[in-house]
């Protein structure tokens, strides 16, 4: 069965950058039929990013790039999860940024794998990380 991923933003941009291990990993899971989903979260920190370097070329790349990719908003259940996590683990004495908090629960929601170089920032969340980069 094909993988269903979401890339992290440290991934997407090691994309951007054409890093040659993450793109043959990527091309790969496509020629597997792999579904990637795109994150309102990672595209929001990409977005930002490039637009502060105003780096149009590699914006024009990032577009293109994602536009075969699964985009959908967070949705009720989505907030309900994160506010019940992050409620969770505070009482734990955890804490997580609310960035990569959101990207978790969109991955958990969708029973997607994310994508990472940082599998540690998800740890506490539970859910299947894999880094391309190694």
């Amino acid at each position: 069965m094909p993988g269903r991923y979401v890339l992290d933003t440290n991934i997407l941009t090691g994309l951007l950058r054409s890093e040659p291990g993450l793109i043959s990993r990527v091309d790969q899971a496509a020629a597997d039929q792999a579904e990637f989903l795109l994150c309102p979260v990672v595209f929001y920190e990409i977005m930002r990013g490039l637009l502060h370097r105003d780096a149009k070329k590699q914006m024009q790349l990032f577009l293109d790039y994602t536009r075969g990719f699964t985009s959908d908003d967070f949705n009720q259940a989505d907030w309900q999860q994160a506010a019940h996590l992050w409620a969770d683990l505070r009482r734990q004495g955890r804490q997580i940024s609310d960035a990569d908090l959101l990207i978790g629960v969109y991955a958990l929601q969708r029973q997607a794998v994310i994508i990472t170089d940082n599998q540690k920032d998800f740890e506490s969340l539970g859910l299947n990380t894999e880094n391309w980069r190694r």
